[in-house]
């Protein structure tokens, strides 16, 4: 039998796991164990910690299982790719993929990372206080090495450009996931038509 957490409300649990995912997991995990199910409108939410089933889910039986639909809001900044597709479609588009991962091709991207990383570094204690969340900080390292290893992009201004807009993006597709019934208020208030055309700037550059 799975234990169920009800929470509170007509949303039940879903809106308190939906709010802080990571937060959740960690507090319920205590008193429900290491597989439960969390009490949902219009969908059902099963956590889990246990290696042994995320493995049986996307190892060893990984073609009886479809991915969340917070895919699908993922298809709206990256397309069907390698991250959203599924099944035989997402198996070509990773044998086409692969040679960009072999130790040789690698090691310039390394390159790269270390280059920008030693440069983080070195400004380290003059751009940083004391105290300060270094989350948004670390974000910022991980756009400059991946703009520059893919895109490369080497000058500041677009730098920053892009990614404000990856930002802006992401934060919008974690809107669209989590409160997916104020998606027909993002096309009356203009948010949907930013996330188009700061789409539209990042493919054009």
């Amino acid at each position: 039998m799975v234990p169920v957490y009800k929470g509170k409300g007509l949303l039940g649990g879903g809106l308190e796991f939906l709010k802080n995912p990571v937060l959740f997991t960690l507090q319920k995990e205590a008193v429900l164990g290491t597989f439960y199910r969390v009490k949902a409108p219009f969908r059902r939410i099963y956590v889990t910690t246990d290696l042994d089933i995320v493995k049986h889910i996307l190892q060893t039986h990984h073609r009886k299982y479809k991915k969340s639909p917070a895919y699908y809001q993922l298809k709206l900044a990256l397309g069907n790719g390698l991250v959203t597709s599924e099944g035989d479609y997402w198996f070509r588009q990773r044998r086409l993929a692969q040679p960009a991962f072999y130790k040789s091709a690698m090691v310039d991207i390394f390159d790269t990372m270390v280059e920008v990383v030693e440069k983080f570094c070195a400004n380290l204690e003059n751009q940083l206080p004391l105290q300060t969340d270094i989350s948004p900080i670390m974000m910022k390292v991980t756009s400059d090495i991946v703009l520059r290893a893919l895109f490369s992009v080497e000058n500041e201004a677009d730098s920053e450009r892009m990614y404000d807009q990856i930002m802006d993006t992401q934060e919008y597709i974690i809107d669209r996931t989590t409160h997916p019934y104020l998606i027909p208020f993002y096309h009356l208030n203009g948010r949907h038509a930013s996330f188009k055309k700061d789409k539209r700037d990042f493919d054009r550059m």
